[in-house]
């Protein structure tokens, strides 16, 4: 393990040693070994006869998640329990964890369904949090009393970065990569020369690379015509590869042959994988070292961040290609810029909080400017700091001693109860 890992495991078991619920956010970009920490976590809880919850955005994360887990937790009892689980089994599955017989749970939105109860929950792990609502979030943390959240992301959007400041979330960061990885490079590809460039790019898969390219459309649609899809451009990428072995996913495509594209892929089959933003999470081939993001200025900088780290996962030097929209917006072309000048997620965030907005601090919404009149969350950190820092004065032990100071605290303390912090 790094050293940023010790640190971030440390910090989790002090928390979940407190006396008040964990709510901390555990920070690293793709393949930093975050999963691992959390899976530590979740053993922490285990080993002190409680039930844990692992979520995960797509099937194929939660899959790839529970094969891990069963050769990391030797013992403990594991289940699966996405949509595509049968009906029989998932009953199976709901009447064990009702009745403590299963100690990890891990699964998709299915565990978010009102009729999956749990013995005694006490720690949640969300994974790619960005990719799940504040409410649903809430559905999978409130079946349990007290319950301790971890949540996991290569970079935070902009309402978690602003509950960051205000300390409703703690913060643990994995910096340092394992040993052997190279950054990534990103370049941004002028896109009246696409053509040039994909005939170049070819090149290099016949040299031995291996490829994504990922295209914003399963099909063509008449609200977004300036969009590519897999649709449209699967003949052009016939053309274009003609003599080397490709494939093409969305989410769409059946599990069972998805599965076999991915394995394919995965062991040299194929060469090009043409894809949706299906394979934003849980794919992980090693030796994918080069990836294109067409229409790149249309996603969020959280996706595109996401999408960049499927390569650079092994010792060899890994490229992203951006090719822009031919008429992009200003707010499209800061979010490309953004993403080719830096790899640091955090960095990107700030940016994200910038363009968006961070969200209303006591709703659902998860982006927009904040409901301040007067106060802004990035040029008044300083003095949003020395606030928290003040109210934490104000709680400690002094604060008994004061008769208006307690007045003061009863009342925020009761006005607060009617307000979801979720």
């Amino acid at each position: 393990m790094t050293a940023d890992q010790i640190t971030a495991y440390e910090e989790i078991v002090h928390d979940l040693k407190g006396d008040l619920a964990m709510q901390r956010l555990l920070q690293g970009d793709v393949g930093s070994g975050k999963t691992v920490i959390a899976f530590m976590a979740l053993l922490v809880a285990r080993e002190n006869n409680f039930q844990g919850a692992f979520l995960a955005p797509t099937e194929i994360l939660a899959s790839q998640h529970y094969l891990n887990a069963q050769n990391f937790f030797k013992t403990a009892r594991l289940a699966l329990l996405t949509g595509s689980t049968p009906g029989k089994t998932r009953q199976e599955i709901q009447d064990r964890l009702a009745d403590g017989q299963i100690d990890i749970v891990f699964g998709t939105h299915a565990l978010l369904h009102e009729d999956v109860t749990f013995k005694n929950l006490s720690l949640v792990v969300i994974d790619e949090q960005h990719r799940f609502g504040v409410s649903q979030r809430a559905a999978l943390y409130y079946k349990g009393k007290n319950v301790d959240l971890l949540v996991t992301t290569a970079t935070p959007i902009p309402r978690t970065l602003l509950l960051s400041i205000y300390h409703d979330l703690s913060v643990s960061i994995i910096k340092t990569k394992p040993a052997g990885r190279l950054p990534i490079i990103t370049r941004i590809v002028d896109a009246r020369k696409r053509d040039e460039f994909y005939r170049w790019l070819k090149t290099k898969i016949i040299q031995g690379e291996k490829a994504y390219i990922v295209l914003p459309l399963v099909e063509d649609s008449e609200f977004f015509s300036n969009l590519r899809s897999l649709e449209q451009e699967e003949a052009y990428f016939q053309e274009v590869f003609s003599d080397i072995g490709w494939g093409i996913v969305s989410g769409r495509t059946p599990i069972q042959v998805k599965d076999a594209i991915l394995k394919n892929f995965s062991c040299g089959r194929l060469k090009v994988l043409v894809a949706t933003t299906v394979i934003e999470v849980g794919i992980d081939v090693r030796d994918a070292s080069r990836i294109v993001i067409e229409n790149a200025d249309r996603y969020g900088l959280a996706q595109l961040h996401q999408l960049r780290g499927r390569v650079g996962r092994g010792e060899k030097r890994s490229y992203c290609y951006l090719i822009p929209s031919e008429q992009m917006t200003e707010s499209g072309r800061q979010r490309i810029e953004t993403i080719a000048a830096t790899d640091d997620g955090f960095k990107i965030a700030e940016m994200d909080l910038h363009m968006r907005g961070g969200g209303l601090i006591t709703g659902q919404e998860q982006s927009g400017y904040l409901d301040f009149k007067i106060g802004d969350v990035k040029r008044d950190q300083p003095i949003f700091q020395a606030a928290r820092q003040d109210a934490g004065r104000l709680i400690g032990e002094k604060a008994g001693r004061n008769s208006y100071i307690g007045h003061f605290l009863e009342t925020i303390t009761e006005k607060a109860g009617h307000l979801n912090f979720s």
